[in-house]
């Protein structure tokens, strides 16, 4: 083995969803072409779901809904409290997503697919946004959510 000494020439500093479908196995265990990555995915986006970070949810909610589109395809619909709460509309992530950094792991299973849409709602409003990976295809859009959840 020979000592390398790397310069700055040699990092290349790649976007998120880049790196996630770069290298799929830092985040969710299995490589591109591996015929586990859509379960993997789904696991994944699923425990994300159901046992969010404490800043997003205080308590561990089951109210999330993961639609299978494809075999790398989902939506994502989610009842749980969000940073909208207080001021009324959604703050943006991920180049202007639903999901930013508190959502890295949906985002991230998101950057792997060709379309996904993400719903949110809280205090008795909803958005949704439809995604081409990661990227947003519009702006969020304001829906009515489902009746149990306009009632919380």
């Amino acid at each position: 083995m020979t000592d390398h000494t790397y310069e700055a020439a040699e990092i290349r500093v790649l976007e998120f969803d880049a790196s996630i479908r770069k290298r799929p196995s830092m985040y969710f265990g299995v490589g591109q072409g591996d015929p586990a990555l859509p379960a993997s995915v789904l696991c994944a986006v699923a425990g994300h779901a159901l046992h969010p970070a404490t800043g997003v949810a205080r308590e561990h909610t089951l109210r999330t809904v993961i639609e299978i589109t494809d075999s790398l395809g989902f939506t994502m619909t989610m009842d749980q409290r969000h940073s909208w709460e207080g001021s009324g509309v959604p703050a943006l992530g991920y180049y202007d997503s639903l999901m930013g950094p508190e959502w890295w792991l949906p985002a991230a299973a998101a950057a792997l697919c060709e379309r996904a849409a993400v719903e949110m709602w809280c205090a008795g409003r909803g958005f949704r946004q439809d995604l081409a990976g990661i990227r947003p295809l519009s702006a969020p859009q304001e829906f009515e959510p489902r009746q149990e959840a306009a009632r919380e």
